[in-house]
């Protein structure tokens, strides 16, 4: 922290300098140096990878940036503005759909953080009746199978694509705007199975691989 504040203060130094040497009205000048004395006085309670602090007349802020910036020191007539844009798209909320043979799973994430949706329509699970459907020697034979082997049924088996129909569809409310984002986890044959029948492959942002149903979510 205090290799922070050194470093802080060796900028707030070289802006004043700066400063100086425009041909800004001297009480506008008054008005900055205090803004920005005040500004960089200490730091934020909670900080992350980076600070950037904007300073006016008119205003002033004091930004955290979970991301790494480069150093820029600007004394103008305007703001330097690509971090912001950038904090702005990375901030930007999106969904994760964590696909399995066995379930589906929604999860609603603002940078770093993800909360599990539990409502009517998610999480999905493949219908455990479907076999009670076949034809009596049919489900005889399925109740001998391996209960590994059954737990990885091909992906073009009809309750896990009718599992996957439904998830696209319980998808609506969430990705109706035009602006929402969904990434795809799971491995690179569900993921692909999925993108096959799915109305929203132009909202899909990016994909996960691996296998995500028997491990705690934070791990996404």
């Amino acid at each position: 922290e205090k290799k922070n504040y050194e470093a802080l203060k060796r900028a707030a130094q070289s802006a004043r300098g700066i400063l100086k040497d425009k041909s800004y009205p001297e009480e506008i000048k008054d008005l900055l140096y205090l803004k920005l004395d005040d500004s960089t006085r200490v730091l934020p309670h909670y900080m992350l990878d980076s600070l950037g602090i904007f300073i006016s007349a008119n205003q002033s802020a004091v930004i955290n940036f979970p991301f790494s910036v480069l150093q820029k020191i600007k004394v103008d007539n305007g703001f330097e503005t690509r971090d912001l844009l950038y904090l702005r798209q990375y901030s930007a909320p999106y969904y994760v759909l964590s696909l399995s043979n066995s379930e589906v799973r929604l999860y609603s994430g603002v940078m770093d953080k993800l909360e599990e949706v539990s409502d009517g329509n998610f999480p999905l699970y493949v219908d455990d009746q479907y076999e009670y459907l076949l034809p009596p020697v049919e489900r005889l034979a399925s109740a001998n199978i391996n209960a590994t082997i059954k737990s990885e049924r091909n992906l073009s088996s009809l309750h896990i694509r009718t599992m996957l129909k439904d998830s696209d569809v319980h998808l609506e409310p969430y990705l109706s705007t035009d602006d929402a984002k969904v990434i795809l986890a799971g491995t690179q044959k569900i993921i692909s199975a999925f993108l096959a029948l799915t109305r929203y492959s132009k909202k899909v942002s990016g994909k996960v691989p691996g296998s995500f149903c028997e491990v705690n979510f934070d791990i996404l």
